[in-house]
Order: structure tokens, then sequence, then C-alpha cells
């Protein structure tokens, strides 16, 4: 006869730890899957290829002729693909597992980068690039990255996420700085090539390391993910009230993160320094993303993040404020705010909603997100561009910012989904 039991109940390496366990070990079973998690995040399509972008605004205006509005919309067409298919791609890591979607996304995304350095200067063909730069990438994204610590992680899952977002930031270390020594030695094109090339880099780690849970336990227990479904959560309050959180977020990110090198270099810095600070930005990212995983793990993420937000609102005014003259205060802000956040989103989905429907959910979730970080970066450089100046699209960045955290406090008025995230049949 089979009964239900907690998962963790089930001994040694095939089976889970009780949903008391200590994190520490959820950690010394399941550190490979975070440092592969955090390697595959870095040169995701939310890693990588969007730190560094910023450093092509420029010479691609000058190529194509065109605006630094226009070339934004690289942005914009890239979270379209993203949004267009997120919904798909969580489904379907919920379905066949999110490690085949993953091993199938990074060549094919690495490939996708490499076109982009092949194609004429016609503005139609870099959108169509961004188009299915952000369709194909968003197979190896926190959505799918997401859903493999979630299955690993349940007292830890706050540090796991945090740890796994991380990569992010580490890309805005390196990359910016990296690619800006490449493009202007050599041209976009090349930066386009070299990026490609680098997007390779996780793949091995992907094959060896990376595993989902239910993949590893034994044969003889059949491991149940327990969460809501599509339908139960889209008729929750609460996921509005995150959806409405994740696309003024998107918004106000999105316009500040791709605005930040033209924004620096316009204020007098060089290309070279601009690049150094966004760098730096990515330093306190990591720092935001680790220190608040560890937080949530202990108070409530809804609260924990609208506090972040405030605090990115108040970075995001000093910049239209005093421009150039505390970058190195508001940069730390805001990079410890961008940390922050995408820890406490992907930890949030979890917690209100399971780990059952994680991808689908996350991935509807995300489509929201992305449309803001789609519109935030045209949008951002249009008002730039009707006023003259950039302290308006910081002050209308900073009041996104504080609507952002509004939605992110009434959601703690709504309790975590009840009942074990995970469960397993098991012979008696």
């Amino acid at each position: 006869m089979d009964k239900t039991v907690v998962a963790h109940s089930l001994p040694a390496l095939e089976t889970e730890l009780s949903p008391a366990a200590n994190s520490r070990q959820e950690f010394r079973r399941s550190w490979h899957i975070v440092l592969a998690t955090l390697v595959g995040v870095g040169f995701g399509v939310n890693g990588f290829s969007y730190a560094a972008f910023g450093v092509f605004v420029n010479p691609l205006a000058q190529a194509f002729g065109r605006s630094i509005s226009a070339i934004s919309g690289w942005v914009t067409f890239l979270f379209l693909g993203c949004t267009a298919v997120s919904p798909f791609i969580g489904m379907l890591a919920d379905r066949i597992g999110a490690r085949r979607v993953i091993l199938l996304s990074i060549p094919l995304f690495a490939l996708t980068l490499g076109v982009a350095g092949a194609i004429g200067t016609q503005l139609w063909m870099l959108y169509l690039i961004a188009l299915a730069a952000g369709s194909i990438g968003t197979g190896a994204s926190p959505v799918t990255y997401g859903r493999v610590v979630n299955t690993w992680f349940e007292t830890g899952r706050g540090a796991a996420l945090g740890i796994m977002s991380s990569g992010i930031g580490l890309s805005y270390l390196f990359g910016p700085r990296l690619v800006q020594s490449i493009v202007d030695a050599h041209g976009w094109r090349l930066g386009f090539f070299f990026m490609a090339v680098a997007h390779l880099l996780p793949l091995p780690l992907m094959v060896f390391w990376l595993r989902e849970r239910r993949e590893m336990v034994a044969q003889s227990s059949r491991t149940v993910e327990t969460g809501h479904t599509v339908r139960e959560a889209v008729h929750l309050p609460v996921f509005w009230c995150a959806g409405a959180a994740f696309l003024l977020y998107g918004l106000c990110a999105g316009g500040v993160t791709l605005n930040m090198i033209p924004f620096l270099t316009a204020s007098g810095l060089s290309r070279a320094s601009a690049a150094t600070y966004v760098g730096l930005l990515g330093v306190f990212s990591v720092t935001g993303r680790v220190v608040t995983g560890f937080v949530i793990d202990r108070l409530h993420v809804a609260f924990v993040c609208a506090i972040i937000l405030l605090m990115e609102a108040v970075a995001f005014a000093a910049f239209g404020w005093f421009e150039t003259r505390f970058v190195v205060m508001a940069i730390s802000v805001t990079g410890f705010a961008f940390g922050g956040e995408i820890s406490c989103m992907g930890y949030a989905i979890a917690r209100y909603f399971g780990v059952k429907h994680y991808g689908a959910i996350y991935g509807l979730l995300s489509v929201v997100c992305g449309i803001g970080v789609g519109l935030g970066p045209p949008v951002f450089s249009f008002l730039r561009e009707i006023s003259g100046v950039y302290s308006v699209p910081f002050f209308v960045s900073a009041g996104l910012a504080v609507g952002a955290a509004a939605f992110f406090a009434i959601l703690g008025i709504y309790p975590f989904f009840k009942g074990p995230m995970i469960t397993a049949n098991s012979p008696t």
C-alpha cells in the first residue's frame, strides 16, 4: 500500500531532507547545482550579453545612422521575444525537465549572437535578431534555472536563489569593460562574435552537473511536486499584485540599466570609465543578491523587496538631481537593489504558488516583467531626447520604483502557499 510522506524523509542521496532541515545540509548536498546555475544565469539572456549591450549603443547608432533610442529598441525586441515564449518555456520545463530545455537553448542562443555580428546596417535586421535572441535565450534563463534550484532547496531556498542570480551581477562586473575594449579596438561586429563564443562556456557544466531533483530520486519512490495550477494562480489577487510590481520594476530597471553608459559618457566620463562604473554596478548586484537571499529566508520577502525598491528610488533620484557627483554611492545602491529584487522575485513565486507549476507561473509573470524591461530603455531614451536632460527619465524611474514597492508591500498581506512543496509516494 502506498502512502504520501514528505519527500525529504526518504533516506540518503536518493531522497530529500525534511522541510525543517538545516539549509547547510541542503548546500552540502547540492552546491554543484547552485554553481552550475550561477554560471548559466551569468551567461544567459539576462546576463553577459544584456549587461554588455550598453557599449554597443553608440557604435551601432553611428553605423546604422540612427538615434540612441532607436538602437535601444534592441532591448524592446529582445524582451518581446522573451515575453512571447516565457509561458511556453515554463510549461515545457515543468513537463519535460528544465535541463533538456537549457541544453538546447545555450548553443542556439550563442549562434544567434554570432549572426548579429554579420547582419547589414538596416534597423529591421537588428530588431529581428533581438527578437530571435530573446525567444531562444529564454530557454536558459531564471525561468528554467530557478525551477532547478527550487526543487533542491527549501529551508535555504532564498540563499540558493540569491547565489544563483548573482551570476547576472558577476556578468556586469567583467562584461561591459571587456566587451567595450573589444568593440572600441575591433568594432561592434567582432564584439558580437566574441559574445557568441563566450555564451558557450556554461555548456559543459550543464551537461555534467545540472539535474532536477526529480531526475535523481530512487525509482522506488515517485516525487510529487505540489502547488497551485496556473488556472488557480491567475484567480488569486496575489498574482495580479505581483504582476503589477514586476511590470513597474521592469520599466525602471530596464530603462536605467541600458542607458547607464550613455548617461555617464554624456556627463563627461570616457567610455572606459563608464564601463568600469557599470562593472561596479555588478559588484554590488552580487552583494545584493546574496545578502537578500539570506535575509528572505528569515524575514518576509514582500516587505524586504519593498524596502529595497525604496532604496532604489532614492538612488535614481540622486542620479537625476546630482548627476555624477555621487556616482559611486548611487551606483552602489542601485546595484544592490537590482540584485535584491531578482532574488525576491524567484523566491516569492515559489512561496506563494508552490513548485509544481513554477515554470509556467514564472513564465507568465516574466511576460509582464519582460514588457516592462523591453519598454523601459526606449521610453527612458525618448524622455531624455524630448526633455534634453537625463534628470527627467531618472525622476520618472524613481516614481516607478516607488509604485513597485507599494505593490510588493501589498503582497505582504497574503499568506504563502500552504502544505509541503514536495511529497513522494513510497511503498510501505
